[in-house]
């Protein structure tokens, strides 16, 4: 299973970005038969059988090997819902069907009934750990696409430079508020698994002020500044 630590930052923030923009029908998905499908389906294989990190931490929640077996139970967490008879609807029987927020069950539950992508994933916490193959395989596989990275380049083209990702922002982007939003939930997933600190958004001059203002809104005054027409981001400590 790949590591997410052998993915540059910038194919991080490109294939995260590609998955939000998909989320949003801005980008088609390769090879698409019978519409969207979200990410735990996709990868569901890889993270049954991604092996003793699932295995391990079902033991350690439920305090008993036997319950490695259930790991198969992944599968009956669906889009509709923990399929009956599964396991799924064991491992639920297991807690009397009353499940805590921030458990095993519950963010599986949450993963196959919401149907969210690899941002959801990040975002609930459990990226860079439960889910950390599953989720460096599947940006792997949208960086494969050429025609999903000819697509992003449409409307943004992201490079590094001395520590520094960069986001060209083009026009098709910039002017349409949805996409734009859709770009912005991918950027801010992909930024929690990148080890860079500093990004910098290049736009048309009439569209700084908006990136400031979204960019001051998510992460603080204290951590935005505008330089012509870059606006910077810088999330390191003491900046």
């Amino acid at each position: 299973m790949p590591n997410l630590s052998d993915i540059s930052d910038v194919d991080k923030c490109k294939g995260v970005i590609i998955d939000s923009l998909r989320e949003g029908n801005f980008i088609t998905r390769p090879n698409e038969a019978g519409g969207p499908r979200n990410f735990f389906n996709e990868h569901k294989t890889a993270l049954v059988t991604g092996g003793l990190t699932v295995a391990g931490l079902l033991t350690g929640i439920f305090a008993g090997p036997a319950i490695i077996g259930g790991v198969v139970g992944l599968l009956g967490f669906g889009e509709a819902g923990i399929a009956a008879g599964s396991i799924a609807a064991w491992m639920m029987s297991l807690h009397r069907g009353a499940v805590a927020a921030g458990s095993l069950v519950a963010i599986l539950q949450s993963v196959g009934a919401a149907g969210i992508g690899i941002g959801g994933i990040i975002a609930s916490g459990v990226g860079g750990s439960l889910f950390a193959g599953a989720v460096a395989k599947a940006l792997l596989k949208n960086l494969e696409s050429e025609e999903s990275l000819t697509e992003l380049n449409n409307y943004v083209s992201i490079t590094d430079d001395s520590n520094v990702v960069i986001f060209d922002m083009r026009l098709p982007l910039l002017i349409n508020g949805e996409i734009l939003n859709s770009f912005y939930r991918g950027f801010d997933s992909a930024r929690r698994i990148t080890t860079t600190k500093r990004f910098e958004f290049r736009a048309n001059e009439n569209y700084v002020e908006g990136i400031r203002r979204h960019l001051e809104l998510t992460y603080g005054t204290d951590y935005v500044s505008v330089v012509g027409n870059r606006c910077i981001l810088n999330l390191e400590e003491n900046n």
